[in-house]
Parts: C-alpha cells; sequence; structure tokens
C-alpha cells in the first residue's frame, strides 16, 4: 500500500515522503487499541479501499453526535469513543486514525465549506452550528493509484467545489487556523473574525489562469 515513486497521482518521489508519513502515529493521532476495534468492522475482505473510507464516513456520522469544538483543540480519540460526541475535528481526527490503525496513510484538512448556492443549510448544520461556522476539518486519505481522496465525516460525503482547502497535516496541530500573542485591549476585550466566500465565475478563472502575453 506504499508509493511506488512512479505514477500519474502524486507518487513522484517528491510525494513518497508525505504519504509514508501520513501512515505513521502524531501527537494527536495515536491509533490506539479502542479506534483499530471500532475500524475493523469496515475493512472486510475485498471491499474496494473507497468503500471503506465511506463507510467509516457514515458510521463516524451516525456514531458520533454533534458537539462544539473545544477551546482546546480536538478531544482524545479514546474520549470521542467513550461519549460518542465530537466536532469535525475530532470526526476528521477519527477517521484519519481509523486508516493509520490499519497501516494506511490519511491526513487531517483544514477548511471551509461555502453556503449551498440557494442559501439553503444541511440538517447537520444547524446541529454542529459553531464547528460549520468557523475552519471545519475533514480527513484525505491515499489510495494508490487513484492518488487522495477528501471526505467529510460531519457531512457524510466526498468533498466538492464548494469546501475551501486551507491546508493539511498529520493532525490539527500542524494547521491550527490561528496562533500567536494579542497586544493591546484589556479585560472584557473579545476578538471577532469573519469570513466570506464568493464563488468565481468559469470566465474569471479563466482569465486568471490565462499566461500572460507581451
Amino acid at each position: 500500500m506504499r508509493a511506488t515513486g512512479i505514477g500519474e497521482h502524486g507518487e513522484g518521489p517528491a510525494s513518497v515522503l508525505a504519504i509514508v508519513e501520513s501512515a505513521l502515529p502524531s501527537e494527536l493521532i495515536t491509533p490506539e487499541e479502542s479506534v483499530r476495534e471500532y475500524a475493523m468492522p469496515s475493512f472486510g475482505p475485498g471491499t474496494p479501499l473507497a468503500h471503506v473510507v465511506a463507510g467509516l464516513s457514515r458510521r463516524i456520522r451516525e456514531d458520533v453526535d454533534d458537539a462544539p469544538p473545544s477551546r482546546e483543540g480536538p478531544a482524545p480519540l479514546p474520549e470521542v469513543l467513550a461519549r460518542r460526541a465530537g466536532s469535525s475535528h475530532d470526526r476528521a481526527h477519527l477517521l484519519v486514525a481509523c486508516m493509520r490503525s490499519m497501516g494506511l496513510a490519511a491526513r487531517y484538512v483544514s477548511g471551509y465549506v461555502a453556503p449551498a448556492d440557494d442559501g439553503a443549510t444541511e440538517p447537520h448544520d444547524a446541529a454542529d452550528d459553531g464547528a460549520r461556522q468557523g475552519p471545519v476539518a475533514w480527513a484525505s486519505v491515499w489510495l494508490p493509484g487513484g492518488g487522495w481522496i477528501h471526505v467529510d465525516p460531519t457531512a457524510d460525503r466526498f468533498i466538492d467545489n464548494r469546501y475551501v482547502i486551507l491546508g493539511w497535516g498529520r493532525d490539527h496541530h500542524d494547521v491550527a487556523p490561528l496562533r500567536g500573542v494579542v497586544y493591546g485591549g484589556g479585560a472584557g476585550s473579545s476578538v471577532r473574525t469573519e469570513v466570506r466566500i464568493t464563488p468565481a465565475a468559469a470566465h474569471d478563472l479563466a482569465a486568471a489562469t490565462r499566461p500572460a502575453t507581451t
């Protein structure tokens, strides 16, 4: 299941290290025995890996109830499995850990999700309101010969063009959305952020990617 070092789907020499690194434990995603036991039912004999990923996404969505993200970051995986509740960050960690527990490569992805064109929200968005308004998280799994596939276990779907990727890494610590020290303000002060996502028209994209001419 390792990269071959050749191919058309990211198996080149520059990608081998990232793929192998994504199969190893990290600070926040250490495959516990409880995670391996949870993952096992999805790995049936002869099941295509893409079907395994889809099945795990569905199970995590059904088994892990919505909970607002913690200020301290994603919860330890045994805790998520014990209380069966978590944010999008916790669900992404769980799916990544399930894949790594079987020796497969998977990484944590952070980004935003644009609302549907008609402005409607999906049923889970209201319950997981805190997670969906701020940065959300999903998992990216390496399929040998097929490249990286991205799946959002909070919505139980493979990502589409409404997802905006900010970054990816071994776990949440690699792609935390904000780090640093704030100077000024005082007791009672607060920081507010707002993110607006504006779809680009096809002709705008074409103009932006068209080679410059002289």
